[in-house]
C-alpha cells in the first residue's frame, strides 16, 4: 500500500511539475528541470525495491575449457566493494578511484558528501577517501594532464567542482560552475581546459574551465535546438555523447538525432554537421573512440520515445570534414546500460546492459559479452559473466590489459538489482592454446613522458609486432570521454630496441597519461609502460648509436639530450 501511495504521489507531483515547467519563464526552467530529474530517478530506484531478483543459472553460463580460454577468456572471482562503484577512474600509479553518493547503495538524500575509495588490483587493498563536501553522484568527469580527476556538478544541480590527487590521496573544491549541473557530460581539452554541457540544471550553454580563471560560458554556443528542443525524446538533456575531435573541436555525436561541431574556444561557436541518427535513440549506449577520429557507438534505445533497449551498431568517422555514419551488423543482444571498452589489441569489449531497459532492475540482464573487431566489423560472444551489470555499471581497462567491470544499482537495501562488488575479466589474449597463461612480451624501459611528434626509445622483447596506446580513463552512466586508442609508428633498432614516434597532433594523442603496450605477432600485450604526454615537453635524449667495448673493460658513453623548454638537464 505504501509503494501504491508513492506513486500516486509521484504521479500527481509530475502532473504539477509538467503544469508549472510548461508555464515557467525561461530564467526558472532549469530548476525545475533538476526537480523532474530527482522524481525519474528517484522514482525508477523506489519502483526496483518490488522488482523479484534476477536469477543466475550458474550450470547455464558459458564459461570456458582450458582449449577455449584463448578465445572465450575467463572472470575472476565476485569481489566486494565498499560501495557500489557508479563512478570509476584509472590513476597513474595503477590503481583505480571508485565512487557512489552520499550513501554507499541507495539513491541519495541529505549532505554534501560522496563514499569513495582507491582500489589497488595487484594487492587487492582499498584506501578509502571520502569526498566530505561535494555529493558526485551522476557529476561530469574527466582526467587532467598530470593525472587529477576533475568532477563537476553531481546531485541537487550543485555547481561545485572538485580534484582528486592521486599523489596525496586528497579532494581539493576548486572555482565554481555558474550553474549547477546534474548528468552534464564534461571533455577534457588538448590546452588543459575542460568544457562540460547540459545537465539538468544546466542550461543551455555550455562552460569551460580554466585553472587560472575559474569557469566561463560559451555564450556563442546555444544548444536549445541542438539538443534541449528534442522534447519527444526521453531525458534528451542529461549526459550527451561529446568527444574531442581531431581539429580540437568538440563533436556532438547524439544521442539526439542532429550532430554537431562545437567550437570552444573564447565565447564558442557551434556547426550542424553530417547526417542524422534516426535508426534507434542510441541514449545509455555503449560508445566508445576506438581509432583516431573514430567512433563506436552501439545499443541504446528504439527510439526517443521507446526505452526497450537496442542492438543497433554504427561507426562514425569525424576524421574528415563532415562525419560519416556507417550502420554496422547489429550486436548478438539489445543492450541498454552497457559499457564499451577498447583493448591493447584495438578491439572493442561491450560488457552488460538489459533487454528490458529498465532502470535500477535487472530484468533481461546479458551476461554474456561481444567483443567487435574493427577491421571485419564483426561481433562474438565470450565467457559469461556471472553478476548482472545494467545502469549504474562500469567498465575500465587496466594496465595489466585485464578488465575491470563492476557497479549497478544504488536503488537501496532490499533492491535486487544492487551489486556492491566488481569481476575482472581477463580477454582470451591472456592465454595460450592449452588454457595456459600467454608467454607475454615485456617493456623493460621506456620514458616517463614525451610530447606530441617527438620520438623516443622503448626497450621491451625481441620480435614486438606492434605498440598501441590506450588512454587512462574516467567513466560513469555509459560516458567516457577520455579513453582513446592509437597504434604507434615505430621502428626496430635491434636487440630489443625500438624507436616509436609520437603522435603529433595533441588533439589526438591528448594530454595526460597513457598506457603503453606492446604486442607480439599473436596479438598478446605486455602489461603497459604508464606514461606521460605532456605540453610541458620532456628531454630528448640523442641516440647514442652503436657501442662496442671489449669485455671487462671501462665503458664510455656520451649522453647528449635538448629540452625544448629550455631547463638545465643534469643526468
Amino acid at each position: 500500500m505504501a509503494f501504491v501511495q508513492a506513486f500516486r504521489w509521484r504521479q500527481l507531483l509530475a502532473v504539477w511539475l509538467f503544469v508549472l515547467v510548461a508555464s515557467a519563464p525561461a530564467g526558472v526552467l532549469a530548476q525545475e528541470t533538476s526537480a523532474e530529474h530527482a522524481l525519474d530517478d528517484g522514482y525508477w530506484a523506489e519502483k526496483a525495491q518490488a522488482y523479484p531478483p534476477f536469477e543466475v543459472n550458474m550450470d547455464a553460463l558459458r564459461v570456458a575449457s582450458a582449449a577455449e580460454m584463448s578465445v572465450l577468456g575467463q572472470w575472476g572471482p565476485v569481489l566486494e566493494w565498499p560501495h557500489i562503484p557508479v563512478t570509476a577512474a584509472n590513476l597513474p600509479d595503477g590503481r583505480v578511484l571508485t565512487w557512489a553518493s552520499n550513501e554507499e547503495d541507495a539513491f541519495p538524500v541529505g549532505p554534501e558528501y560522496t563514499f569513495a575509495a582507491a582500489w589497488h588490483p595487484v594487492t587487492g587493498s582499498f584506501q578509502l577517501v571520502p569526498h566530505t563536501s561535494h555529493d558526485m553522484f551522476c557529476a561530469g568527469q574527466v582526467m587532467l594532464e598530470d593525472g587529477r580527476v576533475l568532477v563537476n556538478g553531481g546531485r541537487n544541480t550543485v555547481t561545485t567542482t572538485s580534484y582528486f590527487d592521486f599523489t596525496t590521496n586528497t579532494w581539493t573544491k576548486v572555482q565554481p560552475m555558474t550553474n549547477g549541473r546534474w548528468y552534464p557530460t564534461t571533455v577534457a581539452l588538448a590546452n588543459g581546459e575542460v568544457m562540460t554541457a547540459i545537465g539538468s540544471g544546466g542550461g543551455s550553454n555550455p562552460e569551460v574551465w580554466n585553472e587560472t580563471a575559474g569557469w566561463r560560458k560559451l555564450t556563442g554556443v546555444d544548444l536549445s535546438g541542438p539538443i534541449l528542443n528534442y522534447t519527444g525524446h526521453f531525458e534528451q538533456n542529461w549526459s550527451p555523447l561529446m568527444v574531442l575531435g581531431p581539429e580540437g573541436n568538440v563533436f556532438h555525436a547524439g544521442p539526439t538525432p542532429a550532430m554537431h561541431f562545437i567550437n570552444p574556444a573564447a565565447t564558442g561557436s557551434i556547426q550542424t554537421t553530417g547526417t542524422s541518427i534516426t535508426a534507434w535513440y542510441p541514449k545509455d549506449s555503449a560508445t566508445i573512440l576506438y581509432d583516431e577520429g573514430r567512433l563506436l557507438v552501439a545499443g541504446g534505445t528504439l527510439a526517443g520515445g521507446n526505452e526497450v533497449s537496442s542492438a543497433m551498431a554504427a561507426t562514425i568517422n569525424i576524421t574528415g570534414a563532415s562525419p560519416v555514419v556507417k550502420t554496422l551488423t547489429p550486436m548478438n543482444f539489445a543492450r541498454r546500460f552497457s559499457n564499451s571498452m577498447v583493448l591493447p589489441n584495438g578491439e572493442v569489449i561491450v560488457v552488460g546492459g538489459n533487454t528490458s531497459g529498465i532502470k535500477f532492475s535487472d530484468a533481461g540482464s546479458v551476461l554474456t559479452p561481444e567483443i567487435w573487431n574493427p577491421t571485419t566489423e564483426t561481433w562474438r560472444t565470450v565467457a559469461d559473466m556471472a553478476v548482472p551489470r545494467n545502469y549504474h555499471s562500469l567498465v575500465l581497462l587496466l594496465p595489466d590489459a585485464r578488465v575491470f567491470v563492476g557497479g549497478g544499482g544504488l536503488c537501496g537495501t532490499g533492491c535486487s538489482a544492487n551489486h556492491q562488488d566488481a569481476q575482472i575479466y581477463s580477454p582470451g589474449y591472456l592465454f595460450a592454446a592449452d588454457g595456459s597463461p600467454a608467454v607475454r612480451p615485456t617493456i623493460t624501459s621506456a620514458p616517463v613522458a614525451v610530447r606530441n611528434g617527438a620520438s623516443f626509445t622503448v626497450t621491451a622483447s625481441a620480435g614486438v609486432q606492434s605498440f598501441s596506446l590506450v588512454k587512462m580513463a574516467s567513466v560513469s552512466h555509459s560516458i567516457n570521454t577520455d579513453s582513446r586508442f592509437l597504434k604507434v609508428a615505430h621502428t626496430s633498432l635491434g636487440g630489443g630496441a625500438y624507436q616509436l614516434t609520437a603522435h603529433a597532433n595533441q588533439n589526438v594523442l591528448t594530454p595526460g597519461y597513457w598506457m603503453l603496450f606492446a604486442l607480439d605477432a599473436a596479438g598478446v600485450p605486455s602489461e603497459a609502460a604508464i606514461l606521460q604526454v605532456s605540453t610541458e615537453g620532456a628531454p630528448d635524449v640523442i641516440n647514442p648509436g652503436t657501442q662496442v667495448s671489449p669485455v671487462g673493460q671501462p665503458v664510455t658513453l656520451a649522453l647528449d639530450a635538448t629540452d625544448p623548454n629550455g631547463d638545465a638537464l643534469t643526468f
